[in-house]
């Protein structure tokens, strides 16, 4: 069924469309806006506004203060390291007798020095020795009735009891220790290829990195005298002993000792004249043994030193810089003395001098 058509008049149809026309024309009615509800709007919007500016001014104000922390840590740190730092320029009672005060070093040190002997300076001034306590030129230790134990950057030196030991010497190429009484046990640091001495009296033991004890006995004045004893036994590697003029070199295992000088012997008197006749032969055959026995000693003690001086040319020309010059030296050592304690030092010296080539 189909709808019927609306059926008007032409003056009808103008007064519709004009209708439409002002219709879609006409603005939108809307409600009259209320005056608190607007203030009130406003106010969120300015607080919200208000409170997102201070919330930006805090994060800024606490990212400067966490720089600030942060640099003023690292200037405290900075301090700390500095005082921690050792002062070398301050003045060492040890080594100045006439100073009046200690400075920091020495008071730190001295205050953690225990009672296993006594350590004098070059001022005179005694203290107590620490186990372990490294050593300064000048410096000597008396041990008490544990021993002591001291050392160098090169040296660790183990000291029985009631013996005294000095550090005379200390350069970065050589260093110099005294015993003037009982034993003392030395430890010497072959990568460091430092020229270590032991003194006792009239008797020199000279190392290059090895381990080996040296004892003596009697007094100073003994020593000076000619009258005491010195012996020296080696455990691990080689060292050289001078005595008398005569150069020994011992390995590992080797025990050396020297022999006091005899007092002359006193005039005989009459009334023992008879008394010494046996003494006196006695004496003769006992003579007569020991120059033997001396002109034997001398003869290898000759060509002992004869090696030493001969090795040691060769190692001041690897030490110099003048390699092929100590290539030579070495293998010509080792041609000519081919049963020497030394030989495996030669060889191992020149194969990592041919190596280096």
């Amino acid at each position: 069924m189909k709808p019927e058509r609306l059926r008007m008049s032409a003056a009808e149809e103008v007064r519709l469309l004009e209708k439409l026309r002002t219709w879609g024309t006409a603005p939108i009615p809307v409600p009259p806006q209320d005056e608190t509800l607007r203030n009130k709007s406003i106010l969120t919007l300015r607080t919200a506004i208000l409170e997102g500016q201070k919330q930006r001014r805090d994060a800024k104000i606490r990212r400067q203060l966490g720089r600030g922390l942060a640099g003023l840590a690292g200037l405290a740190a900075i301090a700390a390291f500095t005082l921690w730092l050792p002062n070398d320029s301050a003045p060492s009672e040890l080594s100045t007798p006439s100073s009046a005060a200690m400075p920091s070093e020495e008071e730190e040190r001295h205050a953690q020095l225990s009672g296993s002997g006594t350590l004098k300076g070059p001022g005179g001034r005694a203290e107590a020795v620490k186990e372990g306590v490294a050593l300064y030129p000048g410096e000597r230790v008396r041990a008490g009735e544990k021993g002591a134990q001291v050392h160098t950057q090169t040296t660790r030196v183990l000291v029985e009891p009631n013996a005294v030991v000095a550090l005379t010497e200390l350069t970065p190429l050589a260093e110099e220790w005294a015993i003037d009484r009982g034993t003392a046990r030395f430890s010497v640091d072959p990568e460091r290829r430092k020229h270590v001495t032991v003194i006792t009296g009239d008797t020199r033991v000279e190392v290059v990195g090895t381990e080996f004890a040296v004892a003596t006995e009697g007094s100073s004045e003994a020593r000076a005298d000619g009258h005491a004893q010195t012996a020296v036994s080696v455990q691990k590697g080689r060292v050289t002993v001078r005595h008398d003029g005569l150069v020994y070199v011992l390995g590992p295992g080797d025990r050396w000792e020297s022999a006091p000088k005899v007092d002359p012997r006193p005039t005989s008197t009459p009334a023992s004249r008879d008394a010494s006749r046996t003494a006196n032969r006695r004496d003769i055959v006992e003579t007569k043994a020991s120059k033997t026995t001396k002109v034997r000693t001398s003869d290898v003690s000759t060509t002992l030193a004869l090696e030493n001086r001969l090795f040691h040319e060769a190692i001041i020309l690897r030490n110099s810089g003048h390699n092929a010059e100590a290539s030579r030296a070495f293998a010509g050592f080792i041609a000519r003395f081919p049963n020497s304690a030394l030989r495996a030092d030669a060889e191992r010296e020149l194969k990592r001098l041919r190596s280096s080539h």
